[in-house]
C-alpha cells in the first residue's frame, strides 16, 4: 500500500514537472488544482503556502514536492516527490546542454527561435516581479532593502551573494529589534560547491539566482565559464520554456558545462539539498514555523531583496533584446 502511494506521488510530480511550462509559480498553481482533486491538499492550500516556500532557500517547486510528499507518505514520500519533480529537468536539460555544444544559437532560424524564447522569458520575469511586489510588505524597511539591493548590485557591482545575506540579516535585525531581542544569522556557503551556495541563497525561486549566475558564469571577468551574455540569455529563456523548474534546468545546464553529465546531476542535487531539508523539517512544525521571529525577519528582508534581484534579471534580458 505504501509502495503504491510512493509511486503515485513520484508519478504525479514527474508529470507536473514534465508537462508544465513556466517554472515554480506555474507548477504550484497547477499542482494546487490537480492535487486538491486527489484529496492530497485543500483547494488553495498550495497557493497560500507560496510565501512560506519563499522564506526557505532553494527551489519552490521542490518545496511544494517535499510538502505534499511528506504529507502523503512521510519521509519516503518527500524524497519520491522531489525525485519526480527533478528528474524531467535533469534529463531534458542534460540533452539540451549536449545539443548546445553541437548546434549554434546564432545560425538562421535557430537565432529567431531563441529571440522568441527570450521575449517569452521577459514576460515570465515581469510577471514574477509583479507577484513579488504584491507579496512584499509596503513599509520603510522593505523599500529601503529594495533600493539598497538595486543600487548595490545594479550600480556598484557588489556580488549578490554578499548583498542578499546582508539584506536578510537586516530583516532579522529589524524584526528582532521590535521584539527587543537579538539574534544573528550568518549565511552558510562553501565556495567549492557553487550550487549548494545557490540553494542556500535562492529565496523566492529561480529568477533570484540570475544575478549570481551572471557573476560566476557570464563575461570575461566571470570566475568560471565566461560565456557570452546573449548565450546566457538564450539558456535562461530555454530553461523557462522547458518543462520543470527554471532553477533546476539552469543548474543542470551549468553543471554539465562544468563537469559533464555527472556535473549536471550533482549541481541539481546540491541546488535542491539545503532548501528541501529545511523545508521538510519546517513543514513538520508549520505553526511554530509561521510564528518564528527569525523567519518573519528573514521574510521582511528576503522579499524586497528577491524582488530587486528579479528586477535586475528582467533588466538584463530586456537590455539584451532591445539594446
Amino acid at each position: 500500500m505504501k509502495g503504491k502511494r510512493l509511486f503515485a506521488v513520484f508519478a504525479q510530480f514527474f508529470a507536473l514537472s514534465l508537462f508544465v511550462l513556466g517554472g515554480g509559480y506555474v507548477i504550484i498553481a497547477v499542482a494546487d488544482r490537480v492535487l486538491s482533486k486527489r484529496g492530497w491538499t485543500r483547494k488553495g492550500e498550495l497557493l497560500d503556502m507560496i510565501p512560506v516556500f519563499q522564506t526557505i532557500p532553494g527551489i519552490m517547486a521542490g518545496h511544494c514536492a517535499v510538502f505534499v510528499g511528506s504529507r502523503v507518505a512521510g519521509k519516503a514520500g518527500a524524497a519520491a516527490a522531489l525525485a519526480g519533480a527533478a528528474l524531467p529537468s535533469i534529463a531534458i536539460f542534460t540533452a539540451v546542454a549536449i545539443c548546445s555544444d553541437v548546434v549554434s544559437v546564432e545560425s538562421g532560424a535557430v537565432k529567431w527561435v531563441f529571440l522568441a524564447l527570450r521575449l517569452f522569458l521577459v514576460y515570465f520575469v515581469a510577471a514574477a516581479v509583479v507577484r513579488s511586489w504584491k507579496a512584499m510588505e509596503k513599509d520603510f524597511l522593505s523599500f529601503s532593502v529594495l533600493a539598497i539591493t538595486l543600487a548595490a548590485i545594479g550600480a556598484f557591482g557588489i556580488p549578490a551573494a554578499i548583498v542578499l545575506p546582508l539584506m536578510m540579516a537586516a530583516g532579522v535585525a529589524s524584526y528582532e529589534a521590535e521584539r527587543r531581542s537579538r539574534r544573528f544569522m550568518t549565511p552558510q556557503w562553501i565556495s567549492l560547491f557553487l550550487f549548494l551556495k545557490y540553494g542556500l541563497l535562492g529565496f523566492g525561486g529561480g529568477f533570484v539566482l540570475v544575478p549570481m549566475y551572471i557573476e560566476d558564469f557570464v563575461g570575461p571577468g566571470a570566475r568560471f565559464l565566461q560565456i557570452g551574455m546573449e548565450r546566457f540569455s538564450s539558456v535562461i529563456a530555454l530553461a523557462q520554456a522547458t518543462p520543470g523548474p527554471i532553477g533546476i534546468n539552469a543548474a543542470t545546464f551549468f553543471g554539465y558545462s562544468l563537469c559533464g553529465v555527472a556535473g549536471a546531476v550533482l549541481a541539481s542535487a546540491l541546488l535542491l539539498l539545503p532548501g528541501s531539508l529545511t523545508g521538510y523539517f519546517a513543514f513538520r512544525s508549520l505553526e511554530r514555523f509561521r510564528d518564528s521571529a527569525v523567519v518573519k525577519g528573514i521574510m521582511r528582508g528576503a522579499r524586497p531583496a528577491g524582488l530587486a534581484l528579479m528586477t535586475l534579471a528582467l533588466w538584463v534580458f530586456v537590455r539584451g533584446i532591445f539594446f
